[in-house]
């Protein structure tokens, strides 16, 4: 079958609805035809209908690789733009397909639904009118562009467009519709009877055309009776389709008759009763607030309307930051797209007119929020809840001596009329209210009071012409009444004239600027015109005028409109407000608590959940967002607390679960969170969240299962940011770094765009363990450059990789002293510049007859390079002082070394908590503090983030970082310890911590066992004759670049008796791999380089120095323990040394047994070294008895007098601590 055939059966299967269906065949015609551009376009429409978002923007970009000059395949990548709200990006890309395309009227067709959207009207308008001009016939563009007229009360041209729209559709029942709405507006009834029968012969089934001519009949219907109705009126059009417009002319008639029957009995019954004359107090104008019902035909129309239908059945759904939360998946989906000549058309969403509304404001905002789904509340609303309280429907006022004069003991009944009117008015007997008045200015003609009583009852029965009359008449006679200018400007708000309407509020303020109800029209006018800051403030107005105007609801939907704009400030007010109406209100605490835990307040947030629990106990889904609130807040306990209780409540809360486990780990109860997570997962099965928390946990102990739990996240979850981070991470710690640099790669392909700075990381870290230094250092630049530009930008996620891994890297791949430096004090300034001290530094002092304090950091109390090279210095410091304290900073396995740690120690604390498998650097803070130590030392630095927490609260009044690697870079008031070689004068510059330099060395040892091996016998053990001269390179992959083979390489070529021992971790094919490569372009046989693998025991690995004859040092980060190891077992080294501190440190070692052989600044020094020592034995021998001469007791070199040491730097420390 062909590829065209599939095609044209998925747009068959499209067009009717079928999606998915659609979508396995354009699928299959692109397994078929890979590319095929227009099935790409097709298949991201049939996503987007699906609201697969992602899927859909793959698709597009697919097709744009194929065809990158194909314009309708942006036209549908704006359109999926649109349909998320993401508005800039949309209309960006609608751009795009018009520079390709410029008369592609589909496009500015789109744009002005867009700009519509954002109520910029007048874009809209013109991008509209631009769509007309090149193609007249777009029905659905007029329909739209009469719209957006109507909505800014453009009526005569919005009727143009709706009789164009008849033109090229003349069955179109929306534009008969329309005009019916537009005459309503204007109380010219009979055409709008016309045009809504019209709608409905043509379309029997239109509901809204119904709705909106019922009400026009009958005002007071309820919408319970409406849908009784119009289910009625669906049968009798079904059963006689020929007779619907007879139908509805019976149903006016018979409405006609009811109302006259209604005023008839009305006016039986007033005349029937006598008011009493016993007010002589002249009642002037009432300020008419603007009712809602006035304005049937602007309300929110939401059948149609993409995606707002989707917003309200998600109003309910809460994610709150890390925190899990329920989410449902909708399987109702709407169509929201018309298409003309095969190219959509997004409609401007709205098919009544419509200025009075919020409604357009997009809810995905404020998923969390209680009761959203009622929107901003309406003047009627308002009048109802005045009614409740006892008040009128009007807001009066107090009258001054200057208005309206009073006449009424010249007229005694009129002023009776009048007042019959006003009680008339008050029970909605307008006709009564009307003829009283009538009867009160025969007697008395110019009685202006009595005009502004007329002009309401006019304005209540919606004959605005004549309101204005009696209006107008009463400011004839008293032109200065505040109230009656106002009550004009809502007849002109009324008639869409909103020019006039502001004008004639604005006169009501300036003569009267207490008239809080004015200020709520002038709002509700701003909101009509889309002005949605102004109507806020002239509300605010209002409400400090009046703060009882409106009741508590009010206030509540307010808040909700209020966040919906992001204007959280005057959201919480709103709540507030509501909550001192109505002190009960539980909504407007949750709702309260919602909006404080998004700000950041989780204390405030979790009192008011429990303000609205305690009010109702029923509410008690609330236990789970109070548990949430205290979970970000820290206060594991109480969370765990309303976790468990709401268990109870619920026991299918998988969300609750989750979280109750994510609480546990954190109070380090790893074994109780592992049993929630899991809990979690039966309930809610492939959760790729969980399965990498639970990886988190686990993967010190059990590495093999959370690199499958990992991998398990990212397949239910291919974009899921943390599982590939930590995989990442996990397997570049290992030996499985071909598997690293594959898992970095797919982070990379999945997640570049939506996380560089986090993949970018992950993929140099996995390529320099592994030695692809080129790929590395690449990726270096690339981010480096990133973060120039915008690290403020980033998330606390992206500064901590950085810091904690990234910087790592850095010296491993270059030796640019100011360039890191700078690279150093930009990020770590990023990560500390949040992060709140939390302890005060101690302020006591000691005497100088007491011993100091010192605690050391690490975790590398061990078998490792930290504990090698810190054990005799620590013991000789424990001769000095009996106050040595070790604190261990991650997970540690003891063994022998660690035993001899802790008996030198007066004190080894090992934590209790381990909040996700690490130690709780709040807790060994406390402890410092508990110990009262003078001084800190870090091993450490910043290869473990523990050490740097503590040393950054600074526990003791002396914090210094040492030994591990360089500076921290976090503290001005901390120290680093080096020396003159390592840190030549000028260096401070370049760092942030306060540099001493001990007198002579900063590392002294006393000595490495080794197993002792004869010579001869184990090289020829390894195939190497006991006449070679041997190179040896210990060096990880991560120091090992094609600059430093290549130089060694050389080395082998000028000496050709020579043999070079290569050995270290790494990804061994890409190490074996770059030594072949060099070694062919070089000359050099590659069975001169024996690769050699790990051994058991440090013991067994220092045997291979009694083998060498020269170590090559790596560069450009040295070699620290293996030069230690070498120059103990009188090896010769060849070192590099450059600018940076991690390339100094075998210079400062060799300068520390005295001797200069060996020292290179250049790679041509570091081959020139090599060639002179493997060709003169007479040196290398010189060479080995000068550093065994180093070694006498009586003459120690400082490198191996750890006690010398210990006494510099604790007197270096006694300095320190009484400055």
């Amino acid at each position: 079958m062909l590829a065209e055939n599939y095609f044209n059966t998925a747009n068959q299967l499209k067009d009717s609805g079928q999606l998915y269906t659609a979508m396995i065949a354009y699928q299959k015609a692109l397994s078929i035809k890979p590319d095929y551009v227009e099935a790409y376009k097709r298949l991201a429409e049939v996503y987007l209908m699906q609201e697969n978002f992602d899927a859909a923007i793959s698709a597009c970009k697919e097709a744009v690789k194929i065809q990158p000059d194909f314009a309708s395949i942006y036209l549908t990548l704006g359109n999926i733009f649109q349909h998320q709200n993401l508005f800039e990006q949309a209309i960006n890309t609608y751009h795009q397909a018009l520079k390709i395309q410029p008369d592609f009227a589909q496009v500015y067709a789109n744009l002005g639904s867009v700009y519509y959207k954002q109520r910029e009207f007048n874009l809209a308008i013109f991008n509209y009118k631009k769509a007309l001009e090149v193609n007249p016939d777009l029905a659905p563009v007029q329909l739209m562009l009469g719209n957006v007229l109507s909505r800014i009360g453009e009526f005569d041209r919005a009727v143009y467009c709706y009789q164009k729209l008849l033109q090229i559709e003349p069955e179109e029942p929306k534009a008969y519709c329309k005009l019916a709405e537009v005459f309503a507006l204007y109380t010219n009834l009979e055409p709008a009877f016309d045009y809504y029968q019209k709608s409905l012969s043509i379309q029997p089934n239109y509901r809204e055309a119904f709705v909106k001519l019922y009400k026009l009949l009958r005002p007071g219907t309820t919408e319970r009776q409406l849908e009784e109705l119009f289910t009625e009126w669906q049968r009798l059009a079904g059963e006689n389709n020929q007779n619907i417009k007879e139908y509805i002319d019976s149903v006016i008639q018979v409405e006609e008759v009811r109302r006259k029957k209604e005023e008839g009995r009305r006016k039986g019954q007033n005349r029937e009763t006598i008011i009493p004359d016993e007010d002589h107090e002249i009642k002037t104008a009432n300020v008419n607030l603007i009712p809602e019902q006035k304005f049937e035909a602007f309300e929110n129309n939401t059948e149609n309307l993409s995606g707002l239908n989707q917003v309200k059945k998600n109003q309910e759904k809460f994610i709150q930051g890390k925190i899990f939360e329920h989410q449902e998946l909708e399987t109702e989906k709407e169509k929201f797209i018309r298409e003309e000549n095969g190219e959509p058309i997004i409609p401007d969403g709205e098919h009544g007119i419509q200025p009075a509304t919020f409604n357009w404001i997009p809810d995905q905002k404020v998923d969390s929020f209680e009761n959203t789904s009622d929107n901003l509340p309406y003047p009627n609303e308002v009048e109802e809840n005045l009614e409740k309280t006892g008040k009128v429907t009007t807001f009066e006022y107090q009258e001054s001596d200057s208005e309206f004069p009073k006449k009424l003991l010249k007229f005694p009944a009129a002023e009776t009329y009048r007042n019959q009117a006003d009680i008339a008015l008050g029970e909605g007997n307008l006709e009564v209210a009307i003829a009283r008045c009538k009867e009160a200015l025969k007697i008395q003609p110019d009685y202006a009071p009595c005009y502004v009583t007329l002009g309401n009852a006019f304005y209540r029965q919606n004959n605005l012409a004549a309101a204005l009359s009696a209006y107008n008449r009463a400011l004839e006679i008293e032109p200065e009444v505040a109230e009656v200018y106002g009550n004009v400007g809502s007849v002109y708000l009324q008639l869409g004239q909103y020019k006039q309407a502001l004008f004639y509020y604005q006169k009501a303020v300036y003569l009267k600027p207490s008239l809080a109800g004015i200020y709520w029209n002038i709002g509700k006018l701003f909101q009509y015109l889309g002005k949605v800051d102004e109507a806020l403030e002239s509300w605010e107005k209002a409400l400090e005028i009046q703060p009882d105007i409106v009741e508590a609801d009010f206030h509540f939907k307010l808040g909700n409109t209020l966040v919906k704009l992001s204007r959280i400030n005057d959201a919480v007010r709103s709540y507030q407000r509501a909550i001192n109406l109505k002190p009960d209100y539980t909504e407007a605490y949750s709702n309260l608590a919602n909006i404080l835990g998004k700000q950041g307040d989780r204390e405030a947030a979790a009192k008011y959940y429990q303000k609205a629990l305690n009010i109702n106990p029923e509410l008690k889904h609330l236990h789970e967002k109070i548990a949430n609130n205290l979970l970000l807040k820290g206060d594991y306990d109480q969370a765990i607390h309303h976790y468990q209780i709401a268990i109870k409540y619920n026991p299918n809360s998988y969300d609750a679960y989750a979280n109750l486990g994510t609480a546990l780990s954190n109070k380090g109860l790893l074994e109780s969170a592992l049993e929630k997570y899991h809990k979690a997962l039966e309930i809610k099965p492939n959760w790729a969240e969980v399965y990498s928390r639970i990886g988190h946990i686990i993967k010190q102990e059990k590495m093999e299962e959370a690199i499958a739990l990992f991998e398990k996240a990212i397949k239910v979850k291919p974009q899921f940011v943390e599982a590939h981070q930590q995989l990442c991470d996990l397997l570049s710690h290992t030996t499985k770094l071909a598997h690293a640099r594959k898992a970095a790669d797919n982070f990379c392909n999945s997640c570049g765009e939506i996380a560089p700075i986090l993949s970018g990381t992950a993929f140099l870290f996995a390529y320099f363990q592994s030695g692809v230094s080129d790929m590395a250092n690449s990726k270096l630049s690339e981010v480096e450059k990133n973060c120039y530009q915008s690290c403020e930008t980033f998330s606390e996620l992206e500064i901590k990789l950085l810091y904690e891994i990234f910087l790592f890297a850095i010296p491993h791949l270059r030796d640019n002293l100011e360039g890191n430096a700078k690279f150093y004090k930009l990020i770590a300034k990023q990560y500390y510049q949040n992060r709140v001290k939390n302890y005060q530094t101690p302020k006591t002092h000691i005497s100088t007859s007491q011993s100091l304090k010192i605690g050391f950091l690490s975790k590398h109390f061990r078998r490792h390079s930290v504990g090698w090279c810190s054990e005799a210095l620590i013991r000789e410091l424990s001769q000095i002082t009996p106050h040595v304290h070790l604190y261990i900073t991650g997970p540690l396995k003891r063994d022998d070394i660690t035993q001899r740690f802790e008996q030198m120690s007066v004190k080894t604390y090992w934590p209790k908590k381990y909040p996700n498998g690490f130690p709780s650097y709040e807790e060994i803070v406390e402890q410092i503090l508990e110990d009262k130590l003078d001084v800190v030392v870090d091993l450490d630095s910043m290869t473990l983030p523990v050490n740097v927490h503590i040393i950054h609260e600074k526990p003791a009044p002396v914090c210094v970082s040492w030994l591990g690697f360089d500076a921290p870079y976090i503290s001005e008031n901390n120290y680093f310890l080096c020396d003159s070689y390592t840190h030549p004068e000028g260096r401070e510059k370049y760092y942030l911590e306060k540099l001493v330099r001990l007198p002579e060395t900063s590392v002294a040892v006393g000595g490495f066992d080794s197993h002792l091996v004869d010579r001869n016998t184990a090289r020829n053990s390894i195939g190497i004759d006991s006449n070679k001269m041997v190179y040896l390179c210990i060096a990880p992959g991560r120091k090992t670049n094609p600059e430093m083979v290549r130089a060694q390489l050389k080395i082998l070529q000028h000496t050709p008796e020579s043999i070079l021992i290569r050995k270290g971790q790494g990804d061994v094919d890409i190490i074996y791999q770059t030594y072949r490569q060099e070694s062919e372009n070089i000359g050099v046989d590659f069975n001169r380089i024996i690769f050699l693998g790990q051994t058991q025991t440090e013991e067994e690995h220092r045997a291979i120095y009694q083998i060498a004859d020269v170590l090559l040092d790596s560069y450009p980060y040295n070699g620290g323990t293996h030069n230690l190891e070498a120059l103990w077992a009188n090896l010769p080294i060849i070192t590099r040394a450059g600018e940076q501190y991690l390339s100094r440190m075998g210079y400062s070692f060799l300068q520390n047994v005295n001797l200069d052989i060996g020292v290179a600044w250049s790679w041509e020094e570091y081959t020139e070294w090599g060639i002179k020592l493997g060709k003169d034995l007479g040196l290398r021998n010189s060479v080995r008895e000068h550093l065994q001469r180093s070694k006498n007791p009586d003459n120690l070199a400082p490198l191996w007098n750890p006690k010398k040491l210990a006494k510099q730097m604790y007197q270096i420390f006694v300095e320190l601590r009484n400055k």
